[in-house]
């Protein structure tokens, strides 16, 4: 018999020198750079969509919340690469041995990673050498906004760690080898599975703590948990899957998903926002309403919502946020390369595009009472943004007074880029661009010679190579091509040749565009680096324009306002996603009920194709719907605020992790009995259906009573009609299903006649054996149908009659009715309602109780005689 482990761990970190030849080969080696052009630290700008606080620059309180437990924390930070903001983070406390990882959906501001940093105040924070460079003794620069912001709220210096040591399957592996044997261990493992960037964090910081920190870590010692984002409601990777939050479990797109529901952003920075908000939804209620009071105001004010959609309307598909980075990473380009300051150039005219776009929409949003459209006005408003448009009007010109006329959408827009600079800023570059456009009208002329002398029709064609010459096919019927021209490409709708003396003036043309290129580049140098210095409030831009955007799409979806308190009460509800593909009014509308004592446990029972699947994820929809600030579907909604969303709904098998349908389902529910708490939706649909039915109606109700006592809010649909019987002596458990109406009984007909209503009502399902019902479509033989019916009903009697027979379930029964009544009474203490209404729910539940004891009386009376039965047998 293996011994009992410890009840507490041994010490999980401990001072001791480093075990490796040299602690210092795993920090990254020093990087040699050239010149470092300095950068001004902006203020970090208000995060608005959030709006934790108030307009001010006050970061929220976090006394007597902080994680940290008065020790030093070390935390790694990683940042994805590409699109979007998502970061990896892991904190240990070295003198407690606990550490946390997780993973948050950011925005460019970071204020999310900033809030979670805060909560531990750490000593150390650990990146990339990649993010951090040092140039020379004591001095370093970096490239990372994150790095940035980190070192300037917490007044501390990164420090870089060799990426080699930021390894996903590395973090994995030191999870599970110091992770204590706890009962949560399992569901971290779960969960950390899926976070790539939190895996990578957790591998650099043990690595650190055991390297170059020199702490000792024995095996199985450190407690490690992962932080759900605290704000906002847990949602794991496969619950949003099985939800369709993002992407389509069939076509893998976005198409018919939450997401694409509740779309209509036109940039890309809403786009982001929306996405990372429905992943991660808050659970604050004063950010949430904030969200909806902005929301109302829109729908309330057809004009200022038009403004701002016309505000929108220039900045449309441009990516501001990648737009700020390319112009701040383009400050230290090599100044003698035209293509580069061509770049350069481009990010201007497209920077004068948003900025210009700015006063507008600040105007708009002058007059809002909404805290978080006062916000939004007030980032639009900032001075430096004007600043900003008049640098760059000061040496830009008009982009739409630039060229030469007509053209090519490129050839408009190279154009744009050699005149982009104003005249009478270099007297040089003015006679640059004089001799560049004799150049082009020479070449102009050439062709007027050309079709005079061989009287051919053909027209000139721009690239980036130079002119080209160009003519229809037809053109050149029954004409011999004089030999001046040469290199043909030939094509069915075109035919493209050249000269050699047009290659020489092309020549002379591509030299002098170069040259205006290199005498713009001083010029467009100073202008980037004074629009740098106030980047800040260009991040605040962006943040203030993702949340209009996101914003004026909620407008349109003007349902009915959600409210939050304790209780998930939602009157006549529709699926989000449904309501929409759907034709209109054929989407069948639900109640939801769920509430703290009497009804936190609801069992849904139904047959196949009835909508128990449908019904709990509209559940799940309507509650992230809700908590992103988004009016829903319903004639009233008002929703609790939840830790965590967990489901298992599908029954497919995990083929990447070997597991089978069965034991993906057991992994799963370890998931969930390890994070939900008494705050967490749970969503459980068919559960115990992989393996034997014996085993599966003993799993299921093992794992029900453990979310029961857990006291989470649960919606757990099934087949096992046992579990009706056998769950409801708990208090809190309600019993539903879903209608069907049955229209013959099995020997009358040999079609299928069942109606699925797809209506959810109270009480639990009578045994109708609708599988058998089912089976006709198979088209099986009469006798073979009519024997199962036989069967099956005479084993339903016989199990009938074992439930009932039971005084100690009567029992249990009285008590749950009674400590129901407890609950639904406490509530009517606690609600506002007014007194006609009290009376009547008063009234409703004196009936109620009456009813409910008289069954528990009758069933007694039963359970009694049965037992009578029983004992004058024996004798």
């Amino acid at each position: 018999m293996s011994s009992k482990p410890p009840s507490r761990p041994p010490t999980a970190l401990t001072a001791r020198p480093p075990t490796h030849p040299s602690s210092n080969q795993f920090l990254a080696p020093p990087k040699r750079h050239g010149s470092v052009v300095s950068r001004s630290h902006s203020a970090r700008p208000q995060t608005a969509y959030s709006s934790r606080q108030s307009a001010t620059s006050a970061r929220p309180s976090t006394t007597g919340s902080i994680v940290g437990d008065g020790g030093e924390y070390i935390v790694a930070a990683l940042q994805n690469k590409g699109t979007g903001v998502e970061v990896g983070l892991a904190a240990i406390n070295i003198d407690t041995g606990r550490m946390t990882i997780t993973q948050v959906a950011d925005s460019s501001s970071f204020n999310k990673t900033l809030y979670y940093l805060s909560l531990y105040r750490p000593k150390t924070v650990l990146v990339t050498d990649t993010q951090v460079t040092r140039v020379s003794m004591g001095a370093r620069k970096t490239d990372s906004k994150m790095v940035e912001k980190i070192e300037k709220e917490f007044q501390l210096k990164c420090e870089a760690v060799a990426r080699s040591h930021w390894s996903a399957d590395n973090g994995l592996d030191l999870i599970k080898q110091f992770g204590i044997e706890d009962d949560t261990k399992a569901s971290v493992l779960m969960v950390a599975a899926d976070r790539y960037y939190a895996l990578c964090a957790a591998s650099a910081l043990l690595t650190y703590a055991c390297v170059q920190h020199g702490a000792n870590l024995s095996d199985n010692s450190v407690i490690i948990k992962y932080e759900t984002m605290r704000g906002h409601m847990f949602i794991d990777p496969e619950s949003a899957r099985n939800l369709e939050l993002v992407q389509n479990n069939i076509t893998m797109k976005n198409t018919n998903t939450l997401f694409s529901t509740l779309n209509a952003c036109t940039t890309p920075m809403g786009i982001r926002l929306l996405r990372s908000s429905i992943l991660q939804p808050s659970n604050q209620k004063p950010i949430i309403e904030n969200r909806l009071d902005a929301v109302e105001e829109l729908v309330n004010s057809s004009e200022k919502l038009g403004g701002i959609r016309k505000s929108l309307k220039p900045v449309e598909g441009v990516d501001f946020d990648k737009l700020i980075t390319s112009i701040s990473q383009n400050q230290r380009v090599n100044h003698s390369d035209p293509v580069q300051t061509e770049t350069r150039i481009a990010l201007l005219l497209q920077l004068r595009k948003v900025v210009t776009s700015v006063p507008e929409l600040a105007r708009v949003l002058r007059q809002s009472k909404s805290t978080l459209l006062k916000i939004g006005c007030r980032m639009l408003s900032d001075p430096q943004v004007q600043d900003i448009a008049t640098l760059i009007d000061q040496r830009i010109n008009d982009e739409a007074s630039l060229g030469t006329g007509k053209g090519t959408k490129r050839q408009m827009s190279k154009n744009s880029k050699l005149y982009a600079v104003k005249s009478n800023f270099n007297q040089l570059l003015d006679v640059a661009r004089a001799t560049h456009a004799e150049n082009v009208a020479d070449i102009m002329e050439m062709t007027k010679v050309y079709q005079d002398e061989y009287g051919i029709t053909t027209q000139l064609e721009w690239s980036e190579q130079g002119y080209r010459f160009h003519c229809l096919p037809d053109d050149l019927v029954d004409i011999e091509m004089p030999k001046v021209f040469i290199h043909f490409e030939k094509s069915k709708k075109a035919i493209r040749f050249t000269s050699h003396e047009l290659l020489k003036r092309n020549q002379r043309m591509l030299q002098t565009q170069q040259e205006v290129f290199l005498m713009s580049e001083d010029i467009v140098a100073e202008l980037i680096e004074e629009v740098v210095d106030k980047i800040g409030c260009l991040y605040a831009c962006s943040e203030a324009i993702a949340l209009l955007d996101v914003l004026s799409g909620f407008a349109d979806i003007s349902s009915f306002r959600p409210q939050f308190g304790k209780a998930l009460v939602i009157k006549n509800g529709r699926h989000p996603i449904l309501d929409q593909t759907l034709p209109s009014g054929t989407c069948v509308p639900n109640d939801v009920y769920a509430a703290d004592g009497p009804a936190n446990f609801q069992l849904i029972q139904g047959p196949n194709m009835s909508g128990k699947s449908t019904y709990l994820r509209q559940i799940g929809l309507l509650t992230v719907q809700a908590m992103v600030g988004c009016f829903v579907p319903a004639e009233y909604a008002q929703f609790k605020l939840h830790d965590a969303l967990l489901t298992r709904l599908s029954n497919d098998d995990s083929i990447e992790k070997s597991l089978s349908t069965f034991a993906a389902e057991m992994a799963t529910s370890a998931m969930i009995l390890g994070l939900a708490t008494d705050r967490s939706l749970v969503l459980i649909d068919e559960l115990g259906r992989g393996t034997a039915p014996i085993e599966g109606v003993g799993l299921s109700q093992a794992i029900a009573e453990a979310l029961i006592r857990a006291k989470s809010f649960v919606f757990f649909a099934t087949h096992f009609q046992e579990l009706a019987q056998t769950l409801c002596i708990f208090p809190g458990v309600q019993t539903l299903h879903l209608q069907v109406q049955s229209n013959s009984h099995m020997g009358s007909s040999g079609s299928f006649s069942s109606v699925f209503h797809y209506k959810v009502v109270q009480g639990s399902c009578k045994e109708e054996h609708y599988g058998l019902e089912l089976a006709k479509l198979a088209s099986l033989p009469t006798e073979v149908t009519d024997k199962a019916w036989e069967v099956a009903t005479k084993l339903t009697d016989l199990e009938e009659k074992g439930r009932n027979a039971s005084l100690a379930n009567a029992e249990a029964m009285r008590r749950k009715v009674i400590i129901e009544l407890r609950g639904k009474l406490q509530q009517v203490l606690e609600s506002s309602q007014s007194d006609p209404s009290v009376v009547d729910y008063l009234r409703k539940l004196q009936e109620d109780l009456f009813n409910s004891m008289q069954t528990v009386l009758e069933f007694r009376q039963e359970s009694a005689a049965s037992d009578d039965t029983e004992v004058a047998t024996s004798r």
